[in-house]
């Protein structure tokens, strides 16, 4: 038990003015520490001190209220490190306090002790609502700025920390108090040996406070429904969510979850409900408390999360490739780098397809590489990941089952050569709508392989083509065709085709030679090949010659060749009647001309007329020149002779000269 003694105020005032005297003198008494006063719930005063090093007979405890004048003094022994100041009022009263150690012989006192505070606190409202205290109080020490620690009953008995300051204010957010209560609060300082109190305040208040809102991580799709997960609301007595889906401008309460992180949309029975795979659907969060307080919702609003809506079509690329649309998914963070799409065939273990990077585009469209199989189910589906991989959100899946229809019938009917300078084909396909365009290749030599000459767009059969770069006195070429549909997919081959190449040979015996290659494309319906020959324009007696199809030459007799140009060519004949023709070559017999050396006007020969020999009509000029150099005749029939006149009359005797120009049957003038 502390030991004091107590004066009274005469004394008091008296010892006061000695006190006040002897204090203004140098003292060699210890100086005393005061650590602490601390407020007592009946309005007393608890103050803590050190023991200072040296001898002294007691310590003198000063206070008074900072509105009075003069001071009271407590003793203590020099043994006693606190003790209590009997007031009463030290809940609302604010008092000054210091310590001094002194002797009694000879009278000594040390100089004063720092001066301390009770700490007075005061409550108010520090919110609009009821849902905030604020708490101001005064310090227990004039300088320095301690740690305080804030404490709260609502029984005015038991108090718990609820936070620190290191300024003289805090608020506080009521939680969970759901109908108007009194509330207690207190300040501490947590000092070494002395912790002290403030008073007590208090105020009527009620958790009408909005909690924080909860943040959305992600929205993904789980078996065709969505699954949403947020970060909890960081307001301690948050105890459900509210999940609100965004019907235009509007945003709809859908459901009341429980404290959770994820939920799954299953709830399908309801108005809000938005099926994800029809559409691509926004939620939103907010936070309801114990008292029903709602947040605000605004940090979702702000950062709208929706599901991924991805649609799947294979009649752009004719059923033969996949093609998949889908949305851009905004907020997440850190935000989406790349959409993985995955693909299963007939329920097997899925595999990534492709990737596509993210950008600031709304929508994305990506076309499978893969050639789909006919009948085969596929199931596609597109992931949004970030960089950090730590979240991710997937779309529903879609299924394609291609149906491929094939042609029933595709071929190359036919390659001839036609009027002798081209190649000219025939094509026909069944069902002909399938057939968007055929692909025409070509080449010299079958080992080579062919390179694609052209291509033609196709329209009903049988459909004719022509090869107008041919060289068919030269080389005979190979052909293939190749159909395809309207996306340029091949839908069949046509057999390899050979175009017949005629050539003429001359050997010594006198015979004439022709060879050529074998026509390629008709199998064993190439019944054989006829061979024809024509003198001049006319069909020679005797042909056309059948050849068997294993047979590629034919030797004629130059005897039994007319006068003239001869003219060969070899025609390769399918079971069916079709015809392929070859090329033509010719034998040609030397030109020889015949002029007479003298002409008589009215004479035996009416006409000066060149005789003619394997000559090319087309190509012939006959002129008669007078010995003056003027012409006085000229034709270019080659049955017209001159008949001796000129313009009308006879010319009179006398040397002329004739001037002919022709071409033999190879074009040699």
């Amino acid at each position: 038990m502390n030991i004091y003694s107590k004066h009274n105020t005469i004394l008091a005032v008296a010892f006061m003015l000695l006190w006040l005297f002897t204090s203004a003198r140098v003292y060699a008494q210890p100086q005393p520490e005061l650590t602490c006063v601390s407020v007592n719930e009946n309005g007393s005063l608890y103050v803590g001190w050190n023991i200072p090093s040296g001898t002294f007979d007691g310590f003198r405890l000063f206070y008074k209220k900072t509105t009075e004048a003069f001071y009271n003094s407590l003793d203590f022994l020099p043994t006693i490190t606190s003790g209590s100041i009997p007031v009463t009022d030290a809940q609302t009263e604010k008092y000054d306090v210091f310590l001094i150690t002194f002797n009694n012989s000879p009278a000594a006192n040390s100089p004063e002790s720092v001066h301390l505070n009770n700490m007075l606190l005061v409550v108010s409202n520090g919110g609009i609502g009821s849902g905030i205290a604020r708490l101001d109080w005064s310090p227990m020490k004039a300088v320095g700025a301690p740690e305080y620690i804030i404490l709260r009953s609502m029984d005015n008995v038991n108090f718990i920390e609820i936070g620190r300051s290191n300024s003289l204010i805090y608020f506080d957010t009521i939680e969970a108090v759901c109908d108007l209560k009194t509330i207690y609060y207190k300040i501490e300082i947590p000092l070494t040996g002395c912790w002290p109190h403030s008073s007590t305040g208090s105020g009527t208040f009620k958790d009408d406070n909005r909690p924080e809102d909860p943040s959305i991580t992600y929205v993904t799709i789980n078996n065709g429904l969505a699954e949403i997960h947020w970060e909890h609301s960081l307001t301690p007595d948050v105890d459900g969510y509210i999940l609100g889906v965004k019907d235009g401008a509007a945003y709809l309460d859908h459901d009341t979850t429980d404290f959770v992180n994820f939920i799954i949309d299953d709830f399908t029975d309801r108005p809000t409900y938005r099926y994800p795979c029809d559409e691509s659907v926004t939620y939103v969060l907010r936070a309801k408390d114990q008292c029903g307080n709602q947040s605000s919702g605004i940090l979702n609003y702000n950062r709208l999360h929706h599901t991924i809506l991805i649609s799947g079509e294979i009649e752009s690329h004719c059923n033969r490739q996949a093609t998949l649309t889908w949305n851009h998914y905004i907020s997440m963070d850190p935000e989406v780098s790349t959409y993985e799409v995955y693909r299963s065939e007939n329920g097997n273990i899925a595999e990534l397809a492709g990737k596509v990077s993210a950008s600031e585009a709304e929508s994305y469209t990506f076309t499978d590489p893969l050639m789909l199989s006919n009948g085969s189910l596929y199931t596609y589906w597109v992931k949004a990941v970030n960089d950090v991989n730590t979240i991710s959100s997937e779309s529903c899946q879609v299924y394609l089952a291609p149906v491929i229809e094939f042609l029933t019938d595709f071929d190359l009917n036919l390659i001839t050569v036609s009027n002798d300078n081209y190649i000219a084909m025939q094509a026909s396909g069944a069902p002909d709508e399938l057939i968007g365009k055929v692909n025409v290749y070509r080449g010299t030599s079958q080992s080579s392989g062919l390179q694609l000459l052209f291509s033609n767009n196709w329209s009903n059969s049988p459909v004719q083509l022509s090869d107008y770069d041919a060289l068919v006195h030269e080389s005979s070429y190979f052909y293939q065709l190749v159909a395809t549909d309207a996306c340029g997919y091949e839908l069949g081959e046509s057999l390899l085709f050979r175009s017949i190449l005629l050539e003429l040979t001359q050997p010594e015996d006198e015979s004439i030679r022709l060879n050529w290659n074998a026509f390629m494309g008709w199998g064993d319906y190439l019944k054989n090949y006829q061979v024809y020959r024509f003198d001049g324009d006319i069909p020679a007696p005797g042909f056309p010659k059948p050849v068997p199809p294993e047979t590629l030459f034919f030797n004629d007799l130059i005897s039994e060749v007319s006068p003239g140009m001869v003219t060969y060519y070899v025609e390769a004949v399918h079971e069916d009647g079709r015809k392929s023709l070859s090329n033509t070559v010719s034998l040609v017999p030397e030109a020889e001309v015949l002029v007479p050396t003298a002409f008589r006007i009215g004479g035996f020969t009416p006409q000066f007329i060149p005789i003619l020999k394997n000559v090319e009509p087309t190509a012939y000029l006959f002129m008669i020149y007078n010995h003056w150099g003027q012409l006085v005749f000229e034709t270019t029939n080659v049955e017209e002779g001159w008949d001796g006149s000129m313009n009308g009359s006879p010319s009179p005797p006398g040397a002329y000269i004739w001037m002919l120009n022709f071409s033999d049957f190879n074009g040699n003038k």
